[in-house]
């Protein structure tokens, strides 16, 4: 690597290696991942693909941000990032459960929240992220939610429900244990494993082997939440738990409908975290047209598409100070005195319109992806026809 110099190996991802580095010119350090593209199958490339397409294009502030990437002159592929500076979740969550110090109510809201902000606004662009756990969830500096690892996402475009499983077992959903179709829905069974984590320090679900692990699952036998951990746990925390937890997808709320409701809405205000500043919105990179290369040497190209000028990981001057104040309101609410009395949530007289409308938006996004592929699928047989 001429550009950067590798440092302390931070982990694996999928399908690389990730490691703290430091640019050569400007001495700022960064986590690179590599992957070596000449080893991997078709598979494995569209997932190189999708990562990169999805980095390099998003405008979320809780997804991971992007700088730069490029082939070295061995053939692999280096994603670089910004760098994590407080680690990830799952360290967190050790090092609380060896000193035996819970997550404040505030903390697990805090970071809960932001990542179901970072997946309402994946699943906004069609995509799923099939490996969310607390390894995956960075923490920057003003220890804030950094999702990161797209290595196994997969787009939905042309369909609502993908078919390779795949994914860490203790946070994989009943209908992949069961080798069902899934979709959305198994990301909001993850993120549920994760809040259950947050609140008790333990996985919610535990088993002597992968065959004991898969039926807990699939019974959704989770394991018993300790009593006394907060005063309104039953209340707000258990419930938001046991609502993400659904075994039965069709049960489960999407995202967007677990953020809508009332107590989840109210935290939300709280800590002055908008769900329209996650609106899904891409970078017009998002929808070029593109490959998976048939040979190493032709990653350059690919890299060429999706690598821009003078690419920076600094957000916005406005998104900077938005996730500066949620940053601050983290530290303000962890203080009961400070904590504004929640008022109840007024009826919305235009609920039920709201409902049809969302309803309709979904309807036409459905229509647009099957006439995307009808599209697709006219091209090819003119092809097959012309040969």
């Amino acid at each position: 690597m001429s550009r950067y110099k590798l440092l302390a190996l931070l982990g694996t991802g999928s399908y690389g290696t990730v490691h703290r580095a430091v640019h050569c010119e400007t001495h700022k350090e960064y986590a690179v991942k590599s992957i070596d593209v000449r080893r991997a199958n078709h598979y494995e490339g569209a997932c190189v693909l999708t990562e990169l397409r999805v980095l390099a294009s998003h405008t979320c502030p809780y997804l991971v941000a992007f700088k730069e990437v490029y082939v070295s002159e061995h053939g692999v592929v280096h994603l670089v990032t910004e760098l994590a500076a407080c680690g990830d979740l799952a360290h967190e969550v050790a090092a609380r459960r060896a000193a035996h110090r819970p997550f404040t109510e505030s903390d697990v809201w805090h970071y809960a929240l932001q990542l179901c902000l970072a997946v309402h606004y994946l699943h906004g662009i069609h995509v799923v992220h099939r490996d969310i756990k607390p390894a995956n969830i960075l923490l920057d500096a003003r220890r804030n939610v950094k999702l990161a690892d797209l290595g196994v996402a997969t787009l939905l475009r042309t369909a609502p429900t993908a078919q390779p499983h795949i994914g860490t077992p203790y946070y994989m959903s009943p209908e992949m244990y069961r080798r069902e179709r899934y979709g959305y829905k198994s990301d909001v069974w993850a993120v549920g494993c994760v809040l259950y984590e947050l609140v008790a320090l333990k996985t919610a679900f535990q088993g002597r082997n992968v065959l004991s692990l898969r039926d807990n699952i699939v019974g959704a036998r989770v394991r018993v939440m300790p009593h006394g951990v907060y005063a309104s746990a039953p209340s707000s925390v258990t419930s938001a738990v046991r609502a993400l937890l659904q075994p039965v997808p069709r049960h489960r709320p999407t995202m967007a409908e677990f953020l809508a409701r009332p107590r989840v809405r109210d935290e939300l205000a709280r800590r002055q975290l908008a769900v329209a500043a996650c609106a899904p919105e891409v970078k017009p990179l998002f929808h070029a047209p593109c490959v998976v290369p048939q040979r190493p040497d032709d990653w350059q190209r690919v890299v060429d598409l999706f690598c821009e000028l003078n690419a920076t990981i600094r957000w916005n001057r406005t998104t900077e100070e938005r996730l500066a104040a949620v940053s601050d309101l983290r530290h303000a609410l962890a203080t009961p005195a400070a904590l504004p009395a929640i008022r109840p949530t007024a009826p919305d007289a235009h609920m039920p319109l709201r409902r049809e409308l969302s309803r309709i938006v979904q309807q036409l996004h459905t229509l647009r992806s099957q006439v995307h592929a009808l599209d697709a699928r006219r091209i090819a047989l003119v092809a097959k026809l012309r040969t």
